[in-house]
């Protein structure tokens, strides 16, 4: 089950309209619900907000967060890169 904790760290890297792209990692995955249907913008709102438990929906959730968090973090390495930022110059130049 997803504690208020993880949803609020899965929100900031998955944005607020996380169900937006959890439906599509769901789709390009071929995972339907049990009646064999997509699921609905509700259930993944039922099982990010701790209502409901389903292994398997979460762990796509939080595969899908990893995928999500690495693909910032190189996009903001290689824009550092082409800025000619080095990784310290980066750190400090947010805190300022």
């Amino acid at each position: 089950m997803i504690s208020k904790k993880q949803k609020k760290e899965l929100t900031a890297i998955l944005g607020n309209k996380y169900s937006e792209s959890i439906i599509d990692e769901l789709h390009r995955l071929g995972m339907r619900n049990r009646n064999g249907l997509p699921y609905s913008d509700s259930h993944i709102r039922n099982v990010m907000n701790g209502y409901q438990e389903q292994k398997n929906l979460e762990k796509v959730i939080f595969d899908l967060a990893v995928k999500v968090k690495d693909n910032n973090e190189k996009e903001e390495a290689r824009r550092n890169e082409i800025l000619g930022i080095k990784k310290t110059e980066a750190a400090t130049s947010v805190n300022n």
